[in-house]
């Protein structure tokens, strides 16, 4: 009877030992796989000289080249084609933040500029997209905006345990003060 509480003992110990390693190993995997892909995206899109040509004519000339009321289907190429490109870079990485397919620190601490920026460039074209459709639009880089409204790439960078220089904190507090 001893020998056979002392053998499930074991082998119940066993399955919780390999169970923990087999969800400890899956979680490496996964993270290795999310900075893989948010690396990809950052780096290799956001890095692109077209996307670069056409995040910077979006974010200093749509708005005053064209009317918002246009929406992004209406406009004219070549503004149309930037237009999209960014939008829909940004629709897809709102999708991949909410499906957890990217890591949301990496995202929201080196990206929440951009999708701030891009946000609010686009708005109004979206708006009047989503008016001229009459259906959603560009749902999920609208929530990404929020998400990064709503968070601190500093808050971020403090929780990863990130240094500054003393001149990069001296100014960060002068700053705060004003």
């Amino acid at each position: 009877m001893i020998f056979n509480v002392a053998t499930l003992i074991v082998s119940v110990a066993a399955l919780a030992i390999s169970g923990w390693a087999a969800a400890r190993q899956l979680r490496l995997v996964r993270g290795s796989s999310d900075l893989k892909l948010t690396a990809e995206i950052l780096v290799g899109r956001f890095g692109s000289k077209e996307f670069q040509v056409d995040q910077r004519y979006v974010l200093e000339r749509l708005g005053q080249d064209h009317d918002p009321a246009l929406g992004i289907g209406g406009l004219p190429e070549p503004a149309a084609a930037a237009a999209w490109n960014v939008a829909f870079m940004y629709e897809n990485l709102g999708l991949m933040l909410v499906f957890g397919l990217v890591d949301r620190r990496i995202v929201l601490s080196i990206g929440n500029y951009r999708i701030q920026r891009s946000w609010e460039a686009l708005e109004p074209f979206i708006r009047a997209e989503r008016s001229l459709r009459d259906a959603p639009f560009m749902n999920f880089f609208e929530n990404a905006y929020v998400e990064a409204c709503a968070t601190s790439p500093g808050d971020i960078y403090r929780s990863l345990g990130l240094k500054e220089t003393r001149s990069s904190s001296a100014s960060a507090a002068a700053a705060r003060s004003s």
